[in-house]
C-alpha cells in the first residue's frame, strides 16, 4: 500500500510539474507605437517527496500581467518651396544654304506599289522650284520636295527596267531645260499589285 501510495503521489507531483511548465504569463502592452517584447520570469517549483502518508503543500504557477507603457515623440516639419528663375539656352537650328545643282547626287531608289517606282537625290543645302523626270527616255516621272526633307528631290512613276542601268533625266519646269542627268542601276525586285 504504501508503494502504491508514493506512486500515486508521484504521479500528482508530476502532474502538478507539468502543469507549472505548461503555464504562460499573460501579458498586455500599451503602446502608441512598436510593441514590446512580452517578458517572462522563470519560477521555481520545489517539489517534496516523503515516505508518510501526510499531504504536503506543493507551489503551483501563477500568471501575472505586466503594464508596459511606452511615449511616442511627435515631430513636425515644415517645407518652404522657394522659385528660381534659371536661364535655359535653347537649341536653335542652323538654316540651311539654298543648294544648287552642282551639289546633287544619287540618293535612294525603290518599288512601290502597281509596278511604279522612286528616284530621290540629295543636295547640300535645300532647293526650292518645280521638276519632272524622264527615265529611259520615255517614262514620265513625277518630282516634288517632300517639306520633312527640304534636301532632297523625289521623283516617282512606272517601272522602266529590271536589273539594268537606266537613263535618269531631271527637267526645270518653268524651263523644260535639263538640271540634272545620270545612268542608275535598277536592281530586280518583287513587286505587289495593289487594287483600290
Amino acid at each position: 500500500m504504501k508503494t502504491q501510495f508514493r506512486s500515486s503521489l508521484i504521479g500528482l507531483v508530476l502532474i502538478a510539474t507539468l502543469m507549472a511548465a505548461g503555464c504562460q504569463a499573460n501579458t498586455t502592452v500599451i503602446s502608441t507605437s512598436t510593441p514590446a517584447a512580452p517578458t517572462i520570469a522563470p519560477t521555481k517549483t520545489e517539489l517534496a517527496i516523503t515516505d508518510t502518508a501526510e499531504p504536503t503543500n506543493t507551489a503551483t504557477a501563477k500568471a501575472t500581467k505586466t503594464k508596459i507603457a511606452t511615449e511616442t515623440a511627435v515631430v513636425e516639419t515644415t517645407t518652404e518651396e522657394t522659385l528660381t528663375k534659371t536661364a535655359v539656352v535653347s537649341p536653335t537650328a542652323t538654316p540651311m544654304q539654298l543648294a544648287d545643282w552642282s551639289s546633287a547626287e544619287f540618293y535612294t531608289s525603290g518599288s512601290l506599289a502597281n509596278w511604279q517606282y522612286f528616284i530621290a537625290l540629295q543636295f547640300d543645302g535645300y532647293i526650292t522650284g518645280e521638276y519632272y523626270a524622264v527615265v529611259d527616255k520615255n517614262k514620265d516621272y513625277k518630282c516634288e520636295i517632300l517639306e520633312m526633307y527640304p534636301n532632297r528631290l523625289y521623283c516617282h512613276g512606272p517601272q522602266a527596267a529590271f536589273m539594268d542601268f537606266v537613263r535618269f533625266e531631271v527637267f526645270d519646269v518653268s524651263s523644260d531645260e535639263i538640271v540634272y542627268q545620270e545612268k542608275i542601276w535598277v536592281p530586280g525586285t518583287y513587286h505587289m499589285e495593289y487594287t483600290d
